[in-house]
């Protein structure tokens, strides 16, 4: 059974991936979180990126590095069934 916390967590992630499809018009990875994006773009040294990663990190003050841990958590597929779920073999 999926507690209310994560049912709120889950609805705030996939909001959170569709604005990023939106704002990116389809051209981001659709499956990515904005603070991961941020985290991925600032490593590649755009600027939007180096501006935005402090901010979204300093919002999220309570999760240390959260654009950076949203990054590992995407290259992880953390969010992924498979890995929430064992007993699915994908």
């Amino acid at each position: 059974m999926v507690s209310v916390g994560q049912r709120v967590k889950n609805l705030l992630i996939a909001i959170d991936q569709l604005a990023w499809t939106i704002i990116t018009l389809g051209g981001g990875y659709p499956d990515e979180t904005i603070s991961s994006a941020c985290y991925r773009h600032e490593q590649q040294d755009y600027l939007w990126a180096i501006i935005a990663r402090p901010i979204i990190d300093t919002i999220f003050f309570w999760d240390i590095n959260h654009c950076m841990e949203s990054y590992k958590s995407e290259l992880r597929r953390s969010q992924s069934p498979a890995n929430r779920h064992p007993e699915i073999h994908v």
